[in-house]
């Protein structure tokens, strides 16, 4: 399967619930080393307690369709580097 393709079954995946961990953590150490046959490193980032607050908090402000605050959280979260 090429990188795209698996990129594709694997956003699949990740929209269909329940979740099958399973299968996506195939599909994605399968799309790092493809990533690394072609030299580029995957870094995964390391999320602090208040990184995981702030996107827990991003993903309630825009389920509650408070754009403006979900907004706040997207832009401190961009800033970080983690989306």
């Amino acid at each position: 399967m090429e990188i795209f393709e698996t990129m594709k079954v694997l956003n699949r995946e990740l929209r269909q619930q329940p979740n099958d961990w399973n299968r996506i953590t195939g599909l994605r150490n399968a799309i790092i080393k493809m990533l690394t046959v072609l030299g580029i490193v995957y870094v995964k980032p390391i999320l602090t307690a208040e990184d995981t607050e702030q996107f827990n908090a991003w993903e309630a402000a825009r389920l509650a369709k408070d754009y403006q605050k979900a907004d706040e959280f997207r832009q401190a979260l961009s800033a970080k580097g983690l989306i």
